[in-house]
């Protein structure tokens, strides 16, 4: 892997993290303010761990097996999964009416084509291909921001903006698959469907389970307040989500050295690195969390309006949270590719159980929505790094 490579792949991530920030910011400043981040908030909070459910782990086992199955096969597993996601999810939000069925329609169109367009990535991935993904998810970030931008200045929606991201997802997904079937890939003449679903099964359920303890919060704070409160608290959140999407990141650029380093020095040298790794992390996401402790609120303020002010103590809440995320998922990648993927399962239940424990106490006692949302967010984030570290140390 070129150092260009891994640097285009990790400017090309973080620009569509910024993105998501800026389709947020744009609700906010102008769609509608905390009532249209948080309907947009609890959609998304619905649809992606449900689509979640729907990728069978795909992209980490076609990375991480050693033996090449056919792509055909994650082809169709692929539509299979995506096929039973937007039914099931198209089903539920017509039957509760839960949001603007214009809103939910075009973010499934978006969540649609990501699915895809994360497939013909690993495709691209294996052959170490970084730097034409960087390009391609930077394209897909300006695309976004710019078509979205237009939609919205032009007609204030947010169904239209998100029309305009599902438009830009599904250009460059189309382009994504033209750069995959540019170099064929040499395969096992056995299809390989019970070996993928078997490997992929622990990875789905683990990554199913991430994916709802992320937005565990939105949905216990959905039970207790309106959405214009949903709305704050994903604004504020999104700290939250930007060091998943960071540790994402690392852990689509670290999966192939850490397997190549396991192959050519063994496991020892993998498990420092991780060490190593998650403790520099740690230590700067320690001195971001202080930041956002002391000038957050203020910051809320001016960035997305006055109606976003966090109080003191549920930001202090959320400062917590984020320190040990990215070290989180440099432990992940270790367990996945020393094929230790049940453990992160566990993981995931633990870090679940402990969260809707927190958040049950909290709503008991009487603690208000902001702080109770906060507090499921910390103890989920803490009791996912405790369980990855006491696994990645066994040995």
């Amino acid at each position: 892997m070129s150092r260009m490579g891994g640097a285009l792949l990790a400017v090309g991530s973080i620009s569509w993290a910024v993105a998501q920030w800026l389709l947020v910011w744009m609700f906010a400043r102008f769609a509608g303010g905390a009532n249209a981040v948080g309907e947009y908030a609890l959609v998304l909070s619905i649809a992606t761990p449900v689509f979640t459910v729907a990728q069978f782990g795909l992209r980490t086992v076609y990375l991480s097996l050693r033996v090449e199955y056919p792509w055909r096969t994650y082809l169709v597993l692929r539509v299979i999964g995506t096929v039973a996601a937007t039914v099931l999810l198209v089903a539920y939000f017509l039957v509760t009416e839960l949001a603007d069925p214009a809103i939910w329609s075009a973010l499934l169109a978006v969540k649609v084509a990501d699915l895809f367009f994360d497939l013909w990535q690993a495709r691209i991935q294996r052959t170490n291909r970084l730097g034409a993904l960087g390009v391609l998810n930077i394209i897909n970030s300006v695309g976004t921001i710019a078509l979205a931008g237009v939609a919205l200045a032009t007609t204030g929606s947010v169904a239209v903006a998100l029309a305009a991201s599902a438009f830009v997802s599904v250009a460059v997904a189309l382009a994504g698959r033209q750069l995959a079937d540019a170099r064929p890939s040499t395969s096992d003449d056995d299809p390989g469907y019970r070996e993928i679903l078997r490997a992929g099964a622990p990875t789905t359920v683990s990554e199913s389970l991430a994916a709802f303890a992320s937005y565990l919060p939105v949905l216990v704070l959905s039970f207790l307040a309106d959405e214009a409160l949903v709305g704050v608290f994903a604004a504020a959140a999104y700290v939250l989500t930007f060091a998943n999407l960071v540790g994402a990141i690392l852990k689509n650029v670290l999966i192939t050295p850490f397997r190549q380093t396991l192959e050519g020095a063994g496991v020892e040298h993998v498990r420092h690195r991780a060490h190593r790794l998650a403790f520099g992390l740690g230590a700067a996401s320690s001195v971001a969390a202080l930041a956002v402790a002391l000038v957050g609120g203020p910051i809320l303020r001016v960035i997305y309006g006055p109606e976003f002010e966090m109080p003191e103590l549920p930001l202090i809440l959320l400062a917590v949270a984020v320190i040990p995320v990215a070290s989180s998922y440099v432990y992940s990648t270790f367990l996945n590719v020393t094929h230790r993927f049940s453990g992160q399962a566990w993981i995931w239940v633990l870090a679940l159980t402990i969260g809707v424990a927190v958040g049950a106490i909290c709503a008991g006692m009487g603690v208000g929505p902001l702080e109770t949302a906060c507090a499921v967010a910390l103890a989920s984030s803490w009791a996912r790094f405790a369980g990855a570290l006491l696994i990645a140390c066994r040995r």
